[in-house]
């Protein structure tokens, strides 16, 4: 299954659900045919793995590191961006695909002059296969010597829905650990008591669904503008948004009714006002997330 990522609330991105929150990409929305970043938080990667620590080892001490990657096309020995050159390429990562450290422990990557252009692709084929990559210095060891990478990452690339309601969310399929992006375009709202709203008024009411089709609510559209988890954030022109992590929002907005083995198969929104009087005073869609199997 596809898995995506993203997004750090001051860039509003997505990431892979074994590593949330470490794969990052800008824009949010990818458009194989323009440049993409795509940006990576070792910090956040399974410490507990050795290769994993070799890795930050090396990026403390201050070793240039590399992307390696083999999707959704992977360069041919001799190509100017073939992941390692010589007999032994893993341990002579390609110049041409070194990183840019962005802050500690975060690193960047650019595709240029687009991501479908870099890769040799069109762009049915980056929607399909995603980008798989990893993370690791120019000698990423092996050959005996210990590993010094990151794990198999992936940074998911939806294809643009078609028709989109004023309110969405961003991966189309994600996992209860995976970051989405909760979107409000209010200029494209259609009911006229909802248009225009102040900055500070656009919630979410949210319910969850187990897998025995049980109902709980996070909150409602009474209460949910008591609760600064539930508020959109505004990003100007008409544009409101949220980044969570399900699983975490959930355990933040836990009822009490909510048993503690629960498995949660959806969560169901609503757009309200801060101060909800009314059904004038709501979107009159829902946002539907089914989450992925485990």
């Amino acid at each position: 299954m596809k898995k995506i990522f993203l997004a750090w609330a001051a860039l509003g991105l997505a990431i892979l659900h074994t590593n949330a929150q470490a794969v990052t990409s800008e824009p949010l929305e990818i458009d194989p045919s323009k440049p993409v970043k795509l940006i990576v938080n070792l910090a956040n990667l399974d410490q507990n793995l050795d290769f994993v620590q070799n890795l930050i080892q090396d990026a403390n001490d201050g070793k240039d590191l590399y992307i390696w990657t083999w999707k959704p096309r992977e360069h041919p020995t001799g190509h100017p961006l073939v992941n390692g050159t010589g007999s032994q390429p893993w341990k002579n990562s390609n110049e041409a695909l070194k990183m840019t450290k962005e802050s500690n422990l975060v690193y960047s990557f650019t595709f240029l002059p687009s991501l479908k252009d870099w890769y040799e692709v069109d762009a049915a084929t980056v929607y399909k296969e995603d980008v798989h990559f990893l993370v690791k210095p120019k000698d990423g060891g092996g050959y005996g010597e210990p590993d010094r990478k990151s794990p198999d990452l992936v940074l998911k690339v939806d294809p643009p829905a078609t028709v989109r309601p004023p309110a969405y969310f961003f991966p189309s399929r994600p996992q209860t650990d995976d970051i989405v992006a909760i979107i409000y375009d209010n200029a494209r709202e259609d009911k006229p008591s909802m248009l225009n709203l102040h900055p500070d008024s656009a919630y979410m009411a949210v319910s969850v669904v187990d897998s025995a089709g049980i109902t709980y609510n996070l909150s409602t559209a009474f209460n949910a503008g008591n609760n600064p988890n539930m508020k959109l954030r505004y990003k100007g022109n008409g544009m409101f948004r949220n980044v969570i992590i399900p699983r975490e929002f959930i355990e933040q907005n836990r009822p009490s009714n909510l048993p503690a083995d629960a498995v949660i198969r959806k969560m169901r929104i609503v757009i309200v006002k801060q101060r909800f009087l009314t059904g004038l005073d709501r979107s009159n869609y829902e946002i539907e997330i089914n989450f992925d199997c485990d």
